[in-house]
């Protein structure tokens, strides 16, 4: 193949992926909501509205870090659960022998699986008090989302 005929098959397939990736787009866009407005757009156009919404996220955010444990009362089990996902995954005993991982889709994925590699990271206590700063990062953004829908 002469490099004029290896160009022109690789813009075939760049077309290609593109269209795919639009298609996908389009599919996707059913499921989305439908807003004028986005965040950014609203953080652009409003300055003060993200250096307060920044301020009072970090504000939030400060007593999580002065304590070593979060008075939350499932948190330890949680944070255990979450951490035992790994050892059970790979068939590490004794997690293995007692426990196994559901595959299927669960409600509480989203936190154990977020729990479970952030605390691969940085541990399990630092994890969950960074899985509760996103979290806590999340309502008032959404709280903003909706009432920009």
């Amino acid at each position: 193949m002469t490099a004029n005929g290896r160009v022109r098959a690789e813009g075939a397939a760049l077309t290609a992926t593109a269209s795919a990736v639009s298609a996908a787009a389009r599919a996707l866009s059913f499921l989305l909501p439908r807003t004028r407005t986005s965040l950014a757009k609203a953080f652009r156009a409003d300055p003060l509205l993200l250096w307060a919404t920044a301020a009072l996220v970090v504000a939030a955010w400060v007593p999580l870090f002065l304590t070593p444990i979060l008075p939350f009362s499932d948190l330890g089990i949680n944070t255990a659960a979450a951490d035992l996902i790994w050892d059970t995954a790979v068939g590490r005993l004794p997690a293995a022998t007692y426990y196994k991982v559901q595959w299927g889709p669960l409600p509480y994925w989203t936190t154990y699986g977020l729990c479970s590699v952030l605390g691969k990271l940085f541990g399990p206590l630092v994890a969950a008090k960074l899985l509760t700063a996103f979290i806590l990062a999340l309502v008032p953004l959404s709280m903003m989302r909706l009432l920009l829908a």
